[in-house]
């Protein structure tokens, strides 16, 4: 564990502009992903009912699923 731990920090401490780049790019286009389940699913799911239980449902599993889809592309082990 040791090893993995300093191999980790050394790759963080070369690549650390990279790191906050990708910090600052992930809060500037949240509303872009987290946006694409409301108004792409939502519409599709409108077209088809007019439930609007049905409509609120459908656009939180599927930013459930987005979001578990980015947790585990960030983990190392699968899902």
């Amino acid at each position: 564990m040791s090893l993995y731990f300093q191999t980790y920090l050394r790759v963080l401490k070369s690549n650390f502009m990279l790191v906050v780049m990708a910090s600052v790019l992930l809060v500037l286009t949240f509303f872009i992903w987290a946006g694409f389940p409301f108004f792409l699913i939502g519409g599709a799911v409108a077209d088809l009912t007019a439930n609007l239980a049905i409509i609120h449902f459908c656009i939180s599993l599927s930013r459930r699923t987005t979001f578990f889809r980015v947790l585990c592309a960030n983990q190392s082990k699968s899902c």
